[in-house]
Parts: C-alpha cells; sequence; structure tokens
C-alpha cells in the first residue's frame, strides 16, 4: 500500500518535490513538475498562467478564490457548512464536484505552497467525513457511495433515489489524502465507495462516458492504494463492455459531433470524452493494455472533428501520451499548440466567477487537464537528456 507523507518536501537525488513525486507514479493521476517546458515559448507561457489559475483559486486575497465562494450566494443560511471545506454554486453545495481535494492536493504535493493544503484538507475531510454516504441503512444502490450534489443546505445533503449517478463519484481526493496523512479514515471512505462501485454490473454505467471514466477513475485509484488487480480487472470489464462499443460504432472520440443537439439539448458526450481522456492514459499507463492504446493513438491521428469548443485544450493531454509513447516530436509539438491555443489568454485566470452558475464544472476540469502534457513532456526531457540531447 502506498504512502507519500507530506513531510518528503526536500530535494532527493536533485529533484525539486514535484519532478521526484510525479516521477515515483506513486499518487493516482499522472502528472509533472511545475517547471517543466515543451520547448514552445506561447505553451510554456500559458503553463505558467495556469498555475497561477490554481494559486488564485486558494490565495485568501484573491478575489475570484475558493475562499471567496463561499461568501456568496446564500452563504448566510449554511448553517457553517461552508466553512467546513464546501463550497457554493448556484444557491447550493457543491460536494466540491469535480474532486476539488484532489486538484488541491495534486498541486500542493507538486508546488509545496501550503495554501494548496490548508483548503484541501478541509475539503478532503468534508468529503470523508459529510459527504460519504456511511449508512448501512441507505438504500442498497447508494450505499457506501458519494451523496449527490446540490442537494439542500438545510440537511447539506441531496435527496437519495434508487438510481446512483455513477458520473458524479469521486474518490480520488480522499485517496491521495490518505497517502500524504495516513488518516485510516480517508482509507476507509475509499474502500467502502470502490467496493460499493464494484458491485455495479456495467451496464448500469451505459454508454455515457463520463459516468464510465469516473468508475474506470475509482477502479484505478484503488488499485495505486492497493496494489490488487481485482482493481485494474475491474477497470477493464467496465472499458471492455462500455467504452470499446462506442468506439466502433462512433469512431475514437466516442461522439458523433453532427449529433450532439437533440431536441435543443446539448448531450456532452464530446465534452465526456474529452475529460475522460487522462482516465484513459491513465489506464493504459497502468495495464500496458494495447486496446487502450489503440483507442488513444486513434484518437491522437483523427482530425479534429470534435463539436466541444474547449476540445483542443484536452487533446493536449492525449498527443503528449501518445508522442511519449511513440517517442515522436511531431505529437509533442502539437500537443504544445493545442494547449498553447486552447488555454486562455489571460495571464492570471479567475477561478470563482460570482454569478456564473457553472463557474466550479469550469475551473475544475481546466485544472484537471494539462498534467499528463507535463508528466509526457518530462519523461521525454529525461528521454532526451540520457540521449545526450
Amino acid at each position: 500500500m502506498c504512502s507519500l507523507h507530506l513531510g518528503q518536501g526536500h530535494r532527493r537525488a536533485g529533484r525539486t518535490r514535484g519532478e521526484y513525486s510525479g516521477a515515483t507514479e506513486a499518487a493516482p493521476g499522472l502528472f509533472g513538475a511545475p517547471d517543466v517546458k515543451t520547448g514552445n515559448a506561447e505553451c510554456d507561457r500559458k503553463l505558467r498562467a495556469w498555475g497561477r489559475m490554481a494559486q488564485n483559486a486558494v490565495d485568501p486575497a484573491n478575489e475570484t478564490s475558493l475562499w471567496k465562494s463561499r461568501e456568496s450566494g446564500h452563504a448566510a443560511f449554511a448553517y457553517g457548512w461552508m466553512d467546513l471545506g464546501d463550497m457554493l454554486v448556484g444557491g447550493r453545495q457543491s460536494g466540491m464536484a469535480g474532486d476539488w481535494p484532489y486538484v488541491l492536493l495534486l498541486d500542493g504535493m507538486r508546488t509545496g505552497d501550503l495554501n494548496f493544503l490548508k483548503l484541501a484538507i478541509q475539503m478532503a475531510e468534508h468529503r470523508i467525513e459529510i459527504d460519504q454516504l456511511w449508512s448501512d441503512r441507505d438504500m442498497t444502490s447508494v450505499v457506501g457511495r458519494l451523496q449527490k450534489t446540490g442537494g439542500f443546505l438545510l440537511w447539506h445533503g441531496g435527496q437519495l433515489n434508487d438510481r446512483p449517478d455513477y458520473g458524479r463519484n469521486w474518490i480520488t481526493g480522499a485517496a491521495l489524502y490518505y497517502m500524504l496523512t495516513g488518516e485510516t479514515k480517508a482509507l476507509e471512505c475509499c474502500v467502502c465507495d470502490a467496493e460499493s462501485v464494484l458491485t455495479a454490473q456495467p451496464k448500469a454505467f451505459g454508454s455515457n462516458m463520463h459516468a464510465n471514466s469516473c468508475g474506470i477513475s475509482v477502479f484505478c485509484t484503488m488499485y495505486k492504494l492497493t496494489s490488487d488487480k481485482k482493481w485494474l480487472a475491474a477497470a477493464m470489464n467496465l472499458f471492455t463492455a462500455n467504452v470499446v462499443p462506442k468506439w466502433k460504432a462512433l469512431g475514437p472520440l466516442l461522439h458523433d459531433p453532427n449529433d450532439q443537439f437533440r431536441s435543443q439539448d446539448y448531450q456532452k458526450e464530446d465534452q465526456d470524452y474529452c475529460h475522460a481522456i487522462a482516465v484513459f492514459c491513465e489506464l493504459h499507463r497502468l495495464t500496458g493494455d494495447a486496446t487502450v492504446y489503440q483507442l488513444l493513438k486513434e484518437g491522437a491521428d483523427t482530425k479534429n472533428r470534435n463539436s466541444y469548443y474547449a476540445a483542443v485544450f484536452f487533446m493536449a493531454d492525449l498527443y503528449a501520451y501518445v508522442g511519449m509513447k511513440e517517442n515522436n516530436k511531431a505529437y509533442m509539438e502539437k500537443a504544445a499548440e493545442s494547449f498553447a491555443e486552447g488555454f486562455p489568454s489571460s495571464k492570471s485566470p479567475s477561478v470563482f466567477l460570482p454569478g456564473n452558475n457553472v463557474w466550479s464544472e469550469l475551473a475544475v476540469t481546466t485544472l484537471r487537464a494539462g498534467h499528463v502534457m507535463q508528466y509526457s513532456f518530462a519523461k521525454m526531457n529525461v528521454k532526451a537528456a540520457g540521449n545526450g540531447q
């Protein structure tokens, strides 16, 4: 079982904290140090802005920080719940949707900035103590999992029903919290949630790629925690049962770009694919499965036909990962160009946007993307150094 510990912040063999943490690949996800260079001046400038955006999220003095989000809307009626780690989005508690604790703990580990850890610890404890469904008397279909976000502030819990939302279930932040602190209840939370998800049949996840990628992420995280290969088998089972058929039907980007609006509703299948890229990359890194890699490679080789407006930003992770695996500079250059094109032009992007009910989703997905690209460039830089280049 892996343990990282917050105390391991010193340099090892000349490596910075972020370099060492990323190189071990012990923590959930693929990531690199915050000072990784791509060789593309515009991309490197955008990466620095991306880092400042993360720091803005946790800076108490920044008007767009997560701290400020607690002071918005109906915070006066939140009975103090917000001060225990959660945020308000659209007048409702967020449950840290998108796994904010993971994003902040990861950046805290990469940078050593204690501002990340101060807020992340509150969020992780909130996820473990309050947002987890601990009671065995909950309905069988939801027992042991993360309660739905956006519930009523009065009870600080969503209405339970017999239809669990597999696309809004995260344990990675709680897992990283355990790795860094050794808090046993965090481990219990992860095991409880993951074992509950494991009981579900693949058909329960359906063809929704957001739900499937969340499930795969849960199982990959548990493998990182336990080294038990049953979790990789469960992840591959979801991939084979649900991802592969959609790939065969719609191509490697897992959606039809001409069929995203039905009855005037946006289906988000293009967006779901983009958000799943990092999960598929980690699944391949852990399993070495040729079919998973084929999906990634075909996606990287497909001409951009993704209707999601921010797709170019998320595709940077895909191009970089494939470029690293192929040792191909052309893919790496495309990754850097994509990140530079897709990330906002602001030198210090905002996080919390008062009056915007989707600010949290936009910010957390932006700050989750880019890590695979940095990881891949770090690996390529090591290869180049080893070749004397």
